[in-house]
């Protein structure tokens, strides 16, 4: 029983974390308004990191 009991506790403690980490995330969540600019910032930094990804840029990197 004492085994039981150890499983039992352990599902438990995983589920209240899970359960706590969702719900943090879920609060944390950025407001609408910054949803914009963070669009163009990543589109920014995508590109940025395209460019770079050119076939004879990788080759000049490999040498």
């Amino acid at each position: 029983m004492n085994k039981e009991n150890r499983i039992i506790g352990w599902i438990a403690l995983v589920t209240a974390l899970f359960v706590l980490g969702f719900a943090i995330e879920w609060f944390a969540k950025p407001t609408r308004s910054n949803v914009a600019q963070d669009s163009m910032s990543t589109r920014k930094y995508l590109r940025e990191f395209l460019d770079e990804m050119q076939p004879d840029k990788i080759r000049e990197h490999l040498r």
